[in-house]
């Protein structure tokens, strides 16, 4: 006070500065926008798994610093919030002291990326009852295990272990089993173990809801010691397995199937084909489960023959609509769901030679397909496959096809297309909606429409007459309408609706709908949401 009467002007900004309507805000408001300045949400947060981790949640909260210099007031604020510094960036000693001070009691979250040799100092400067989060950004070295099984934080909510895409120098040998924090992880609800290359936790989780496990391109896991490892955990609901390629697994340990009762989303990526059918085999999941196999492998040089048939699972069983991308003979996505669960695949064999074609043939013995009443598919030169299956497919209401590309030699996609809209006995037989999408690649517009016209025809004198029909050629929106105007009397006659479309957006492209972003999937974690996009399949219009 004595500064401000040596300096009335001082005095004089003071009092206006108290009095203007920022300083106005309550101080629970304020609080709440340096919150959301600082990206801090008191329920949870997350960041991108992928071996260098964006941080955003930790190099966010540090804006907090930048809020103590606005002014007296603000400062004053902040450094009585001490929910603004709970994320701790610990790759500053001196920011570590300094947040660990403000936060006081409560509890906190730490980001670490330190050697081996100073991990166990950094887990040690946190009061082990405080710490809620722990995230450890590591080199790929065994000793790295090792301080982390005798330390202990009864109140760990989240462990992350992330490390790069290295090989481990002994990642051939059989895992070893590891009893993590002292074996108590009895509070602990989300566990990433990122590129695991020697060991698995043999611990029991008894609150672990959250598991992503991902291991070194020549760890040695077996699918039992994956199992080994879902035994302990009887209420997860989001689980994340990555990378097992190419070695030989082996059953005979395996005494039988862990139940998950409560799984909501299971993802398998970049794992041998095979060994995601055993994976499911011995899993006994819920019906209203999403399951998501993303690429998937197949490699005859190390093993692998022609792909065996789908496991039988829950969600497979009573599904509504059915995307199929069979696209080049060797790679394909499909996708099955219901209302509140669903299965889907990418797949890729590493051999041009190979193809699909026989596995789809026996689509309707790995899945319900008399359930299904949306179709979303494509169209290829290549393929034979569509008349067995779609027999099966009686209560279809809704066709989406893309026409592939023609191939000399080869029959035209839109020709295989009007030969199914128009076999007899009719195939499809509720269908009532068909739209199309690049119906004309090349050749003859005319001709294909006129194969269009037929098929369409047929099926309303077959007592089938469709109520909308809505094309999208592979032609400018005059041309599009110049070449089928010739025919718009004649559908027109044949169906109740009829459209046809320029270029624009996909009338019929593949995405990923809403129903697969399960609510607290990214509870934790943030997924890279390219990751799981569906691929642009090769070979289309």
């Amino acid at each position: 006070m004595a500064s401000f009467c040596a300096n009335p002007s001082l005095i004089e900004l003071h009092l206006a500065n108290m009095s203007s309507p920022i300083n106005r805000i309550p101080e629970e408001l304020l609080v709440m926008i340096y919150e959301h300045v600082t990206q801090v949400d008191r329920g949870s947060f997350a960041y991108t798994l992928d071996g260098e981790p964006e941080r955003h949640a930790y190099i966010e909260a540090r804006g907090a610093v930048r809020l103590t210099h606005v002014c007296r007031h603000w400062r004053q604020t902040a450094l009585e919030s001490p929910t603004l510094w709970t994320r701790i960036d610990g790759r500053s000693s001196e920011r570590l002291n300094t947040f660990l001070q403000r936060a006081r009691k409560v509890p906190v979250s730490l980001y670490a990326d330190v050697d081996a040799e100073d991990l166990d100092t950094i887990l040690h400067t946190v009061p082990a009852e405080q710490l809620r989060r722990l995230d450890l950004h590591l080199e790929p070295k065994e000793e790295y295990i090792v301080p982390l099984i005798s330390w202990s934080a009864p109140n760990l909510e989240c462990l992350t272990m992330d490390a790069p895409r290295d090989d481990y120098p002994n990642a051939a040998k059989p895992l070893g089993r590891v009893q993590l924090l002292d074996g108590q992880a009895d509070a602990l609800k989300a566990l990433a173990l990122q590129f695991v290359g020697t060991w698995v936790p043999s611990n029991t989780f008894p609150s672990l809801t959250h598991l992503h496990l991902s291991f070194a391109f020549r760890a040695n896991a077996q699918t039992h010691d994956l199992l080994s490892v879902l035994g302990n955990t009887p209420n997860l609901e989001f689980l994340l397995i990555d990378q097992q390629l190419y070695r030989r697994d082996d059953l005979s340990s395996i005494a039988g199937p862990i139940v998950l009762s409560h799984l909501k989303l299971l993802t398998l990526a970049r794992i041998a084909y095979t060994r995601v059918m055993n994976l499911l085999r011995y899993l006994s999941i819920p019906e209203q489960c999403f399951v998501r196999c993303h690429d998937v492998v197949i490699n005859p040089a190390y093993g692998e023959g022609a792909p065996g048939p789908l496991v039988e699972t829950g969600p497979l069983r009573h599904a509504t609509r059915l995307d199929l991308g069979p696209a080049i003979e060797y790679e394909f996505f499909l996708v099955v769901e219901s209302e509140a669960a669903g299965f889907s695949m990418w797949a890729h064999m590493d051999d041009d030679e190979s193809s699909w074609d026989s596995w789809f043939h026996s689509l309707p013995a790995m899945i319900n397909v008399s359930t299904i009443t949306s179709l979303h598919i494509t169209i290829h030169a290549t393929h034979t496959f569509w008349s067995p299956v779609l027999r099966h497919m009686t209560a279809v209401t809704e066709l989406k096809a893309v026409i592939g590309r023609i191939r000399p030699t080869l029959p035209h996609p839109s020709d295989t297309f009007c030969a199914l809209l128009s076999e007899e006995p009719i195939l499809l037989p509720s269908l009532q909606d068909v739209y199309v999408q690049g119906f004309y690649c090349s050749g003859d517009l005319a001709t294909s429409l006129s194969g269009l016209v037929d098929a369409v025809a047929f099926r309303a004198r077959a007592g089938h007459r469709l109520r909308r029909l809505v094309i999208q050629p592979d032609l400018n929106a005059s041309q599009a309408h110049n070449l089928v105007g010739q025919h718009t009397a004649e559908l027109a006659g044949l169906v109740d609706g009829l459209e046809v479309l320029g270029p624009g957006p996909d009338l019929c492209g593949f995405e990923v709908r809403d129903l697969w972003q399960v609510d607290g999937q990214d509870r934790y974690w943030r997924e890279d949401s390219a990751e799981f996009k569906i691929p642009q399949i090769a070979d289309t219009w």
